[in-house]
């Protein structure tokens, strides 16, 4: 389980987030937030809609991180295919946040 990671005027903020209800993917966690269930830390581009159409309310806005990163997986006990390492590379470059690799 990853902390939600927040940020204001430069201050970062890490919080270990606990519930009963605790997923690993993002449409499931969108989908239980749109049915009221949960609240859900996603990036904007997967929920800019529904905050638009008023299905969701953001929360803690001061406090919005530049981006939630991303995460990959992959076996790391073989050697690495090149265009597997190729994309690997590309994400490093072009992230904005750290990525978790």
């Amino acid at each position: 389980m990853a902390p939600w990671a927040f940020e204001r005027r430069g201050k970062s903020l890490e919080v270990m987030v606990k519930g009963s209800l605790i997923v690993s993917d993002g449409d499931l966690a969108l989908r239980a937030a749109l049915d009221g269930v949960v609240l859900a830390c996603l990036p904007i581009c997967s929920v800019g809609a529904h905050i638009e159409r008023k299905g969701l309310v953001p929360l803690l806005e001061d406090w919005a991180p530049r981006s939630v990163g991303f995460f990959l997986y992959y076996l790391s006990r073989r050697q690495k295919r090149p265009t597997l390492q190729a994309f690997v590379d590309f994400l490093k470059a072009h992230s904005r946040s750290e990525a978790v690799l």
